[in-house]
């Protein structure tokens, strides 16, 4: 196991094994760590780099540039592998890469960020690599991104607001410049519909009469119809009707209004995200069941479901009393 210090300004990279010692010195401590994990590394077979597809960062600018475009999560996931060009893991030949040199890539990253995230990094790599290696005839040995593996534990939101705090950040957003913004809080919260389904509503996909909603284009590729409640049709009808999107506001807005209200109201953990479980907790607590709800919701996965769904330890003691009144 390669041990790497500060000497002087610079880092000296030693590996110690069956009683021969190797050193070096190096300029900065990326170099150095990346002499030394292609020392430590297991011997693979040199392939011919073709295409110019030499380093993973190589590889993974021809991604960004060329597949990624397609996704309809495009931005954030090209902000997610950007950080492998400044490490020195986009360095590594293609030919050389391991599953030790990603899983020391994996260790280095969870010292920053959650598991969860770099969960999302290797999702992300595995296509990746075997895209690179069939058909652009990157020299990658197999898939070794395959090989390791990210533990997650339950990363699941656990905290709802309480009634209170609801109201105040409510309040708070009403108080804010474009009163679109907390119509479409509140209507996340009636219909557990995701951020950009409701910015991208538009009246055309209104069925008032019916009093549903259908959407063409979601998160997981699958077209839903969403139920609206008698509330989110009284949201709906506030607003003025006419072409183009039925909230006329932005992502970015509403982001920013929310970290404002969020002060406002003394709320340190809420995201707009978070209304979304916070709708299904609301449909579990009033009856409605798992086919009911995933309908609703979108979610394909039951497990996936329960992950949204926090019901409030009162309102399960007030239904134990009904249904146990001594």
């Amino acid at each position: 196991m390669a041990s790497i210090r500060a000497v002087s300004g610079k880092y000296q990279a030693q590996i110690r094994r069956k009683g021969l010692t190797t050193s070096r010195t190096f300029s900065t401590r990326e170099e150095a760590e990346l002499w030394a994990h292609r020392l430590e590394a297991p011997h693979v077979t040199t392939r011919a780099v073709q295409g110019g597809l030499r380093t993973v960062s190589d590889v993974l600018s021809r991604y960004e540039q060329l597949e990624l475009p397609k996704h309809r999560s495009g931005p954030i996931e090209a902000y997610l592998l950007r950080h492998i060009h400044r490490h020195w893991l986009g360095k590594v030949r293609c030919d050389e890469l391991s599953p030790g040199h990603l899983a020391q890539y994996r260790d280095d990253r969870l010292q920053e960020v959650k598991p969860g995230s770099v969960r999302r990094v290797f999702n992300l790599l595995r296509p990746m690599i075997d895209l690179a290696r069939d058909e652009w005839g990157a020299g990658f040995e197999g898939n070794p991104a395959r090989k390791v593996t990210v533990r997650v534990g339950d990363d699941s939101r656990q905290g709802r607001l309480t009634e209170a705090q609801m109201q105040a950040l409510l309040q708070a957003l009403a108080r804010k410049r474009n009163p679109e913004i907390v119509r479409a809080v509140e209507l996340a919260l009636e219909t557990a519909m995701r951020r950009s389904e409701l910015l991208s509503l538009t009246w055309d996909d209104i069925d008032l009469e019916n009093r549903i909603a259908k959407l063409a284009v979601t998160k997981n590729g699958h077209p839903r119809t969403v139920a609206l409640s008698p509330r989110a049709v009284e949201l709906l009808l506030q607003g003025e009707r006419r072409a183009g999107p039925v909230l006329r506001c932005s992502a970015s807005a509403i982001k920013c209004a929310m970290a404002r209200a969020k002060a406002e109201a003394g709320i340190t953990d809420f995201c707009f995200h978070q209304t979304r479980h916070e709708a299904i907790s609301r449909m579990w607590e009033q009856g409605l069941n798992e086919i009911e709800i995933s309908s609703q919701s979108g979610h394909r996965d039951f497990r996936m479901l329960r992950r949204y769904s926090h019901v409030q330890a009162t309102t399960l003691a007030e239904k134990l009393k009904r249904l146990n009144p001594r």
